[in-house]
C-alpha cells in the first residue's frame, strides 16, 4: 500500500436492482426495490434514494454533484437525476471507484413516473422544501420506511408539493439543498452513517488530530 495525502470512506447501502438498459429513456421502468426480506438480510433498516428534479446543465453542474456526493457519502444508495446530463453520473462514477461502495446514478429519468412506481412499491415520497414541515417534527414518522427525497433545483413544479406524501423543511430559512439533505440522512440514522466503511475502496483516508494521511490500495 502506497500512502498519500486527501479524502474519505464509509459502508455501502444494498442499492436498487438495476434489470437492464432502459428501453424508453426518461422512464426508470428499469429498477425494483428489494424485498423487505432481501433487506433484513442486508441487516438495512430502510432504503434511501434521492430524485434530483429541476437541474440545469450548465448553472447546476455543481451544485447537483455535491448533491449526489453528500447522498453517497451519508447512506442513500444512489440518485435519479430528472435531466439528461452523463457528465454527472460520470463524475460520482468516478468518486465511487476510487472510495468504493456500489452508489448508483441514472440519468434522464421521469421524475413523475419514479414517483409513481416508488410509491407502487410501497415506498414513501418526501420532499425537501423550507415550506414543508419541520425535521425534528417529522423525523419519527420517516425512519424505517424506504424513502425517496427529492431536491429540487431552483424552480420545483407545483405537483410535487402535492405528490409528495411529506414536505419537510431543514429549518424555514433560505439556504443550500446540500445542507437540507444532509441534515435529513443524518437525522434519519440517527448518526450512524458517520461510522460506514465502504467495499472496494481504492482510498482510505486516516483520521489524525494533525495533518492528513491517505492509503492508497494497490
Amino acid at each position: 500500500m502506497a500512502e498519500r495525502t486527501n479524502a474519505a470512506g464509509s459502508r455501502p447501502v444494498v442499492p436498487l436492482e438495476h434489470l437492464g438498459s432502459n428501453p424508453n429513456p426518461g422512464v426508470i421502468s428499469h429498477f425494483r426495490i428489494k424485498t423487505l426480506s432481501h433487506l433484513q438480510e442486508d441487516n438495512l433498516i430502510m432504503k434511501l434514494v434521492v430524485l434530483r428534479i429541476g437541474h440545469r446543465p450548465v448553472r447546476d453542474k455543481r451544485i447537483t454533484t455535491h448533491v449526489g456526493l453528500t447522498a453517497r457519502a451519508l447512506g442513500a444508495s444512489g440518485m435519479l437525476l430528472a435531466a439528461d446530463d452523463p457528465k454527472i453520473k460520470e463524475s460520482i462514477d468516478d468518486v465511487t471507484r476510487a472510495w468504493g461502495g456500489d452508489f448508483f446514478v441514472e440519468t434522464d429519468v421521469n421524475w413523475r413516473e419514479a414517483i409513481k412506481q416508488w410509491k407502487e412499491q410501497g415506498g414513501m415520497v418526501v420532499h425537501l422544501t423550507m415550506y414543508g414541515l419541520n425535521l425534528p417534527d417529522v423525523t419519527s414518522e420517516m425512519q424505517n420506511r424506504d424513502l425517496m427525497i427529492i431536491v429540487g433545483a431552483e424552480k420545483v413544479p407545483p405537483a410535487i408539493y402535492d405528490l409528495a406524501d411529506l414536505n419537510v423543511a431543514a429549518g424555514s430559512q433560505p439556504h443550500s439543498e446540500v445542507a437540507a439533505l444532509a441534515l435529513l440522512l443524518d437525522h434519519l440514522q440517527n448518526g450512524r452513517e458517520l461510522a460506514r466503511t465502504f467495499e472496494g475502496e481504492r482510498r482510505e483516508i486516516v483520521p489524525m488530530r494533525k495533518g492528513k494521511r491517505v492509503i492508497e490500495m494497490t
